[in-house]
């Protein structure tokens, strides 16, 4: 018997529906690929990757043995020892862990409003960051004059375009490694950002806990101007993706770009800044805190 592929299907019995192919004498041809040649970012969706600092339990030092502790790591990228780094921008940050706990609770992006538990329920109060318990200093300890922490930790976002990458990137700071980024932010008060260059390494620490590794810097003027002419671009598109309605022009010059990097100050191998002795992180791949 000759099949009949018009005829109704079990399908068409659930749906109501027929299976039978639609067709038309209308033959309408799809429009060719347009290939781009221009290469131009998505600018409303940059993602910004992490520069991160390799710690004993990061898996590329625990699990994938590929670095070494103190290496910097970026994704699609080798670790490396020590990279030029060119500060663009800062922004403040929060991080709040439960006592005991590695998971985080609440952060800021910003340093102002939280996002999570407690951050959540104060901000439906109309209320931030700085109305926080979490946020608050303890009381002082009558023996050694100095107060507890607050459980909330502070800390620096800096982004950055890493000539040794040839990448915008971010590098976070917190706690005790915020006096080691704040020394950009001094620089960027008398330089401005995208006018000076650090070069970024680590040092290594250890104690009855562990092996840690956290960031030093110093000043860094051997880049050329074309670094700098490529720190301001990336600048610009940075700018450009917090503005949805941004159409970025066809050519972006940097503005005021130096002739020549900064002229070195007259210290020894430029400002080195370490951070105190911390107690090891309590996380991969985070600064101690």
């Amino acid at each position: 018997m000759p099949k009949n592929d018009d005829a109704p299907t079990m399908f068409d019995d659930m749906t109501g529906g027929s299976s039978a192919v639609a067709t038309t004498d209308t033959y309408v041809p799809a429009p060719k690929v347009t290939w781009n040649v221009q290469a131009r970012p998505r600018v409303t969706q940059l993602s910004i990757p992490n520069l991160r600092i390799a710690q004993p339990m990061s898996p590329e030092v625990a699990k994938d043995e590929t670095a070494k502790v103190g290496d910097f790591l970026l994704e699609n990228y080798d670790p490396c020892k020590e990279v030029q780094f060119i500060p663009i921008a800062t922004t403040l940050i929060r991080n709040y862990k439960p006592a005991g706990s590695r998971e985080t609770s609440c952060q800021s992006p910003d340093g102002a409003l939280g996002y999570g538990d407690p951050g959540d329920a104060l901000r439906a109060e109309g209320k931030g960051c700085a109305e926080c318990p979490m946020s608050k200093w303890g009381a002082r300890d009558p023996k050694t004059g100095k107060g507890a922490p607050p459980p909330c930790k502070e800390g620096l976002t800096i982004l950055g375009y890493s000539v040794t990458h040839g990448e915008l990137v971010q590098m976070r700071f917190m706690a005790q490694n915020m006096r080691t980024a704040a020394f950009i932010e001094k620089k960027a008060v008398t330089d401005g950002y995208c006018n000076f260059c650090v070069r970024l390494q680590t040092t290594r620490s250890s104690n009855d806990k562990g092996t840690w590794a956290s960031p030093m810097m110093y000043l860094d003027t051997s880049v050329s101007a074309d670094d700098f002419a490529m720190a301001y671009k990336w600048r610009d598109l940075f700018i450009a993706s917090q503005d949805p309605n941004y159409v970025p022009p066809a050519d972006m010059e940097p503005e005021a770009v130096p002739a020549t990097p900064p002229p070195p100050r007259a210290t020894k191998r430029g400002d080195v800044v370490t951070p105190d002795a911390v107690i090891p992180p309590g996380e991969e791949d985070e600064p101690p805190f």
